[in-house]
């Protein structure tokens, strides 16, 4: 049995595994997650998705989701560990919801995203008149149960074993292709009312050079804060000789204006993966016959971090998510040179989150990246 050691600090309880202890200490080099491990993105990568799935299905059927049960639903997804991505999750979201209407409405909704790039007004005015969901609890439910470690794919299955046989299946994968994700800004409505919400009109014309289909004077992304301080920072230079690198799901430009100097320069060059990285290895892996995705909790964003380092004795990977632990696991010498420590506090469940790392045998588990020191000084 694991026996775990408690930690109390003000931010709350830390727990550490005495027999990885020793590991812990030996370890050279660490590579950290980014939204809620440095940084606090509930404000905006979560409200940008809960905001996107309330819009886009409101326009679809004039129904308003409660807030509360996407919550839920949100955290159920992202606990399996397969949807570390807040636009998967969206996505997602999105499809299940669409199994509450009926076939006629989904086809036409279908037909009117394969016209080609759709905005909000473009439903709203030609979608059909009557698309009022049917049994939306039940549905949303019925979908979700189907979601594990293999992210959206998982959904996708779970929708066909769901309706197989039936027209509604084929509704929904016609609904499904028109709304072409994982497509850009450009093609699919997912990241284009997601974007809308995260950066705001001036933003999104920056990065993407068109006009978002919501216009928004300031994005979501303004309420971003720093989780780890420069003290913590100045104190994890110090105490990792071999190096520290970053894994993380954003691509590079959004990473780049989140980060506060002081924790950007904790990053060794060439110690970083960011989602375009996980985008070129997906092409890679498809012209090699690969269908494997990259991202996370598939091992690949850990290794490419890591080959900037020189993690001497012993790697350690600080993350938030079931999915960061998933990765952390595939790694070669997982639990003898490679170590997980969970951070639980800024996710959307924390004593969830919490008991999640304890009970999948994180080496430790801690409120927030600002109590390491307790553990590893």
């Amino acid at each position: 049995m694991v026996e775990y050691v408690s930690l109390a600090s003000s931010e709350g309880e830390g727990h550490f595994i005495r027999s990885e202890l020793g590991g812990l200490l030996e370890s050279e080099a660490i590579i950290f997650d980014l939204d809620g491990t440095l940084v606090d993105s509930r404000m905006s990568l979560d409200e940008s998705m809960l905001a996107s799935v309330k819009t886009i299905f409101a326009a679809m059927s004039r129904q308003m989701v409660p807030r509360e049960r996407l919550e839920k639903a949100s955290f159920d997804l992202r606990k399996t560990g397969g949807f570390n991505n807040p636009l998967d999750v969206a996505f997602s979201l999105t499809l299940a919801l669409a199994t509450s209407l009926d076939d006629s409405c989904i086809l036409n909704l279908a037909e009117l995203m394969d016209q080609g790039p759709v905005g909000i007004a473009d439903i709203l005015s030609k979608r059909v008149s009557d698309c009022s969901p049917r049994d939306l609890e039940t549905c949303m439910a019925e979908v979700i149960q189907y979601a594990d470690e293999r992210g959206v794919q998982s959904i996708i299955e779970g929708i066909d074993r769901l309706y197989g046989g039936k027209k509604k299946r084929e509704a929904l994968r016609k609904l499904r292709d028109a709304l072409k994700y994982p497509g850009g800004a450009h093609e699919s409505i997912i990241p284009a009312v997601f974007d809308s919400f995260f950066l705001g009109a001036r933003k999104y014309r920056d990065v993407h050079g068109s006009k978002p289909p919501l216009e928004f004077n300031v994005g979501l992304s303004n309420n971003e804060r720093e989780i780890m301080k420069s003290d913590t920072a100045n104190f994890v230079k110090r105490r990792f000789p071999g190096g520290v690198g970053l894994a993380t799901g954003r691509p590079k430009y959004a990473a780049d204006k989140v980060l506060p100097k002081y924790i950007s320069e904790l990053i060794a060059e060439g110690a970083a993966t960011y989602f375009d990285d996980v985008l070129e290895e997906g092409k890679r892996r498809t012209v090699a016959g690969d269908s494997t995705y990259p991202g996370k909790p598939d091992p690949f964003s850990l290794k490419h971090a890591a080959a900037g380092l020189k993690p001497g004795r012993g790697l350690i990977y600080v993350g938030d998510s079931t999915e960061d632990m998933l990765m952390a696991r595939r790694m070669e010498g997982y639990g003898k040179d490679v170590h997980f420590i969970g951070v639980y506090r800024y996710n959307m469940e924390p004593r969830v989150m919490e008991n999640i790392f304890i009970e999948m045998g994180a080496s430790a588990v801690l409120p927030t990246v600002n109590q390491l020191r307790d553990v590893l000084s």
